[in-house]
């Protein structure tokens, strides 16, 4: 035994380290346990030189060079600084981010000045040439416009094709206006090297947009919110031919009428610039649209492949009108179809034009009752929609009021049903007693032939930030009334779903 640790010792000095098995005293008693077993030797591998191997595989020192940059990329400017004190390699190491982020979130109680302080500290040790992101996220304004240029000026010459500029944190704390906004000079952002950037982000500045613009060749995500003096945005976006994906919120925006053709543009969100009158441009790879405003019209030429599209009106009168006239039109290639509105309590009359979604088989309405109904809303208005859907296969509705309370229970005989042959499952939600709600449920019940699933959820609170009171009762009053009126024989029975207090019936 002491031979053998006198041979390790040997081996261990001179650098060797094969695994020794130690010969063990009883290993002939033993032998027939092993062969039983399955066992055939031991491992006798001292624990302290596992360990010790261990550690020397997992030392940072030896970590690949390629996967040092990528644990490097995933961290934020300050815990890629942090990373200085781990070993001599990582010292220095912070100052090649490709990720330049400052974010005054990771800065709680940090005011302007510091913030700045902070940022040029950065920038002036940083020796990367090139990097993906560049990022300002604090409440700076008209006031900072030299400090802000000359941020925007170092993210240029190091070619970032990534570049956010949000600044709305000045609306939030300081309350600035408008007309305090940082004006933004476009030419500035890229320099001599606007064919790098691929993806631009700009919230609470004005923006600039010279007669000289060359605009961003390579420029692929265009986001602008609460941005100033668009009105040079049909020439800005003109400049940028590969643009695949587009969104304005919140912005001076009055027309979006492009006459020049978007090729690229695959996804394009408009939401609540309320000064816009018209949206028309020609977009012949868009696949998806989202709209959130006043009724306007909106029209999109040789765009075949739209398929998807979320509309949410949030002002207007006659709102169905516009869904069945309007719209059907400008999304008439839709596949899926995503809708909230007002829903007045009296149908006004109007002409239906012979162009319906004919593409459509997904239908979602989500409306709001605007007007108080004493007992009933004109399903008419429902009813014209799902005409106009003649190939509809799924159709989810949920239905809210202002109403508090529940309103009376009566209910009269369903309007005569049409024939949608396609339609074959039925979700409603937010019936809590309307009689025009259960004269719908009866209209789809008995019109769609290849029906189904249809469930309606009565005790389902539609708006559970202010929801109305349902009390135990009023469910099962709602339960009652659903199965005398929609199926008093229970011919539907493996069809009708309808859900109350925890039971499924």
């Amino acid at each position: 035994m002491e031979g053998c640790r006198r041979r390790l010792r040997r081996k261990l000095e001179h650098g060797k380290e094969e695994v020794v098995s130690f010969p063990s005293p009883c290993r002939h008693q033993a032998s027939s346990r092993f062969e039983h077993s399955g066992l055939d030797s031991l491992d006798t591998t001292p624990r302290w030189l596992t360990r010790h191997r261990s550690r020397s595989k997992l030392s940072l020192e030896n970590l690949p060079e390629d996967l040092l940059c990528n644990v490097l990329s995933k961290l934020t400017v300050k815990e890629a600084g942090r990373t200085s004190i781990l070993s001599s390699r990582w010292r220095n190491r912070w100052t090649c981010h490709s990720n330049l982020c400052f974010d005054g979130s990771n800065f709680p109680g940090c005011d302007t000045n510091r913030f700045i302080k902070h940022v040029n500290s950065v920038l002036q040790q940083h020796k990367c040439s090139v990097v993906e992101k560049f990022e300002v996220r604090f409440a700076l304004w008209k006031e900072h416009t030299h400090h802000v240029d000359r941020l925007v000026g170092f993210s240029a010459a190091l070619m970032a094709k990534c570049i956010i500029l949000d600044f709305r944190a000045a609306m939030r704390i300081h309350h600035q206006r408008e007309r305090n906004m940082y004006k933004l000079p476009v030419n500035l952002i890229g320099g001599e090297n606007k064919s790098c950037i691929e993806s631009l982000f700009l919230s609470f500045v004005w923006l600039k947009i010279p007669s000289d613009f060359l605009g961003f060749n390579n420029l692929q995500k265009l986001e602008l919110v609460m941005v100033s003096d668009l009105g040079n945005i049909t020439f800005f976006l003109a400049k940028c031919p590969a643009l695949v994906w587009l969104s304005i919120a919140w912005s001076s925006l009055f027309d979006l009428n492009i006459p020049y053709p978007l090729c690229h543009l695959q996804y394009l969100k408009i939401s609540d610039c309320n000064k816009l009158q018209s949206i028309e441009l020609h977009a012949m790879s868009l696949t998806a649209f989202e709209y959130v405003g006043g009724p306007i019209p909106i029209k999109f030429d040789d765009s075949l492949k739209l398929s998807q599209a979320r509309i949410s009106i949030k002002t207007g009168y006659d709102n169905v009108n516009y869904i069945v006239n309007e719209l059907s039109c400008s999304l008439a290639h839709v596949d899926r179809l995503f809708l909230t509105f007002r829903l007045l309590t009296k149908t006004i009359s109007s002409t239906k034009k012979l162009v319906n979604f004919i593409h459509l088989r997904h239908l979602v309405l989500d409306f709001h009752i605007y007007e108080e109904p004493k007992n009933t809303f004109d399903i008419l208005q429902v009813t014209r929609i799902l005409e106009a859907v003649p190939q509809l296969e799924h159709f989810i509705l949920h239905m809210g009021s202002y109403k508090s309370e529940p309103s009376s229970l009566k209910v009269t005989n369903c309007i005569s049903p049409r024939r949608h042959s396609h339609l074959k499952t039925v979700h409603m939600t937010g019936m809590y007693g309307l009689a025009g709600q259960f004269e719908l449920a009866k209209y789809i019940l008995l019109s769609a032939d290849a029906l189904e699933h249809m469930t309606l959820d009565l005790a389902k609170e539609r708006y559970p930030h202010a929801p109305w009171v349902l009390n135990p009762f009023h469910v099962l009053t709602l339960e009652g009334l659903a199965k005398r009126y929609l199926d008093p024989e229970g011919v539907h029975r493996g069809v009708l779903n309808i859900l109350g207090l925890n039971v499924t019936n």
